[in-house]
């Protein structure tokens, strides 16, 4: 999420030092989620961030209490696969490049990867 946060210029708060490489996942994904929400409500929707973000607390929060919920492995290969299909929304495995602001076309007002077969509707 660094690599995406960076590329499509989402903000997140300044960090002193070594602190910056510790962002937790949660912070990324709301600084990306609040960029889309601006940006590119196309990409939003694909990516459906809040599902990312709240699978691991589902998984936490129901493991926790006495219920008839007994997680697995597969459960984890479930969260591992939709985490990864996020990815893809912005990761172009052509041009091995995610979409970025540096290859916005003015023209069709698209945010793409390096090759472009990977673009979205972007507002600047």
């Amino acid at each position: 999420m660094k690599h995406v946060a960076l590329d499509i210029e989402a903000k997140v708060a300044y960090r002193n030092n070594d602190v910056n490489e510790k962002r937790m996942a949660p912070e990324l994904l709301d600084s990306v989620q609040a960029k889309l929400s601006k940006a590119s409500k196309q990409i939003k929707e694909v990516a459906d961030i809040p599902k990312i973000k709240g699978m691991p607390m589902f998984m936490s929060n129901t493991t926790s209490h006495d219920n008839d919920f007994q997680e697995s492995i597969e459960d984890l290969d479930a969260i591992w696969e939709d985490i990864k299909n996020m990815i893809h929304v912005f990761y172009c495995p052509d041009c091995d490049k995610f979409i970025s602001t540096r290859y916005y076309d003015n023209v069709e007002k698209k945010i793409r990867c390096g090759c472009g077969k990977l673009k979205y509707e972007w507002k600047n």
